[in-house]
């Protein structure tokens, strides 16, 4: 993480750095409640689904809770699959969430490397991959990323192009609450 992004102070309101704790929160909650049961227990006469959306409160689901951020939102695994998003995330992608639930960053994304020999996470240019590094220094560390600065290669509807993010991230258990501060269209990719 660069020492800029590291030291660079949100500017959100308090109500949104709540909002943003509670979801960290919540997706560890989840996580150590589903980590004992199958995906199909029934606690106490309730489902897997109705006992997330009753702990998150209010008859919301994750992916509604997540809404009420003004930014895009991904969960995301340790090998930065993504869990859920929330809606103004798949508006950004142009996707919806059967498509990216479950997916490698890289393919709801668009990298451009995402589909070479061995695919996300496992092609010779994944190590530089600003996002992934940025997720797994997080997980492994537990230290906040604010709005870092990250370049990614990706697949655009205007072809090939660098994609300069800022993103901020926060460990929740075993996932990585996302969420994108920022994202511009700079050059297009020079591909060999």
């Amino acid at each position: 993480m660069s020492q800029a992004g590291a030291t660079r102070q949100f500017d959100r309101s308090r109500s949104e750095e709540k909002l943003w704790k509670r979801s960290a929160h919540i997706v560890k909650k989840l996580q150590s409640d589903s980590a004992s049961e199958s995906p199909e227990a029934i606690s106490h006469g309730i489902c897997r689904s109705c006992l997330d959306t009753i702990v998150i409160g209010g008859g919301k689901s994750l992916e509604a809770f997540l809404d009420q951020f003004s930014e895009p939102v991904f969960v995301v695994d340790g090998n930065v699959r993504v869990v859920t998003a929330n809606s103004r995330g798949l508006a950004m992608l142009v996707k919806d969430i059967r498509t990216v639930r479950g997916e490698m960053n890289g393919n709801v994304f668009g990298c451009i490397h995402a589909d070479d020999p061995g695919g996300c996470g496992e092609t010779v240019h994944c190590h530089s991959c600003a996002i992934r590094n940025a997720v797994t220094q997080v997980l492994e560390t537990g230290q906040l990323c604010i709005e870092q600065s990250v370049c990614q290669e990706l697949d655009t509807v205007i072809g090939p192009r660098n994609v300069r993010f800022l993103i901020s991230a926060e460990k929740a258990g075993n996932a990585v609450l996302l969420r994108i501060d920022e994202a511009k269209v700079e050059a297009a990719v020079a591909l060999s």
